[in-house]
């Protein structure tokens, strides 16, 4: 796994962790916006490429 790959997979990793202990004390609301960012991020140009 070249170096690019490693970092992807450790921002992946990190920002996963992040969300889910964020999520934990959610509100319904919070995880209501939450979904609605989750389902538009795959939407971006960038993530097509991956």
């Amino acid at each position: 796994m070249d170096c690019y790959q490693r970092a992807k997979r450790c921002s992946i990793e990190i920002f996963t962790t992040s969300a889910l202990s964020l999520l934990v004390n959610a509100s319904t609301e919070s995880l209501i916006l939450f979904t609605h960012l989750a389902e538009k991020i795959p939407q971006k140009e960038p993530y097509h490429r991956c």
